[in-house]
């Protein structure tokens, strides 16, 4: 089966974009708050004053909101531009914003989450955040489900709807994921762990487009080859991706 080079490309470059910016909304807010931060490609380094839980809060919530509303913008711009070839892209972007904010949401109930840090530092009763795992949870398999079959439509046809599946999702995922593990390299293994644990719930993306396929609802006219914007993309994020992983001190 022929791999969807455009596809992996895409969702790395979106995947490796949303993850470098929303870092660099928790650096910008601890630097709008006065506190000295150092931004890497995957994680701040932040001097938090001792028993000040307000910034803890206001910089852990910053990250997510910022990836809620940078994949609500480019739905809107996808939407306006979904005939062009670029708008794969502008998908992706949203996809994984929308995603990143929804898989925060869900790591509520877990410290290591920005919500969770929030959590922790709000003293928010362990049902709350139980349920705020769970609603985010519920949401990110939906919402990634409705995603599948409009993914559906940047590929080739594919005669059963397991091999749509495959061709849509399992080799994005799986290669695009990887691709951003190498990239961000070095990270802690818990990290990777993390990463790669968070691609599982792409399985809901898998269900949409099997089903689609099978229904044949799916319209795939916009199937295009691969394109110079999706190279230069990838390779964009590839090098913003190196030049933060040696560190931007933002002073106070």
């Amino acid at each position: 089966m022929k791999i969807p080079l455009r596809l992996v490309l895409a969702f790395f470059a979106a995947y490796g974009l949303n993850t470098a910016l929303h870092e660099c909304a928790h650096a910008l807010m601890a630097h709008l708050l006065g506190l000295p931060a150092t931004l890497f490609h995957f994680y701040v380094n932040i001097d938090y004053p001792s028993g000040d839980s307000r910034t803890r809060i206001l910089c852990a919530i910053a990250g997510p909101l910022f990836s809620l509303a940078f994949g609500a913008s480019f739905w809107i711009v996808y939407k306006s531009f979904q005939t062009r070839p670029q708008a794969l892209l502008f998908l992706y972007f949203s996809v994984l914003g929308t995603s990143i904010f929804l898989g925060n949401l869900f790591s509520t109930s877990f410290v290591a989450g920005d919500f969770g840090v929030a959590a922790t530092q709000m003293n928010l009763p362990a049902s709350v955040r139980l349920t705020m795992t769970l609603a985010g949870g519920l949401l990110l398999a939906a919402f990634l489900y409705r995603m599948g079959p409009e993914l559906l439509h940047w590929t080739d046809p594919q005669p059963t709807a397991r091999k749509a599946a495959v061709q849509v999702i399992v080799w994005p995922v799986v290669l695009g994921t990887a691709l951003g593990i190498i990239a961000f390299l070095p990270m802690p293994p818990t990290f990777i762990q993390d990463w790669i644990a968070s691609s599982s719930f792409w399985v809901f993306a898998a269900l949409g487009v099997a089903l689609a396929q099978k229904r044949g609802s799916a319209d795939k006219a916009r199937a295009l080859p691969l394109q110079a914007s999706d190279l230069v993309a990838a390779l964009g994020v590839l090098l913003l991706v190196r030049i933060l992983a040696h560190g931007i001190t933002l002073p106070p």
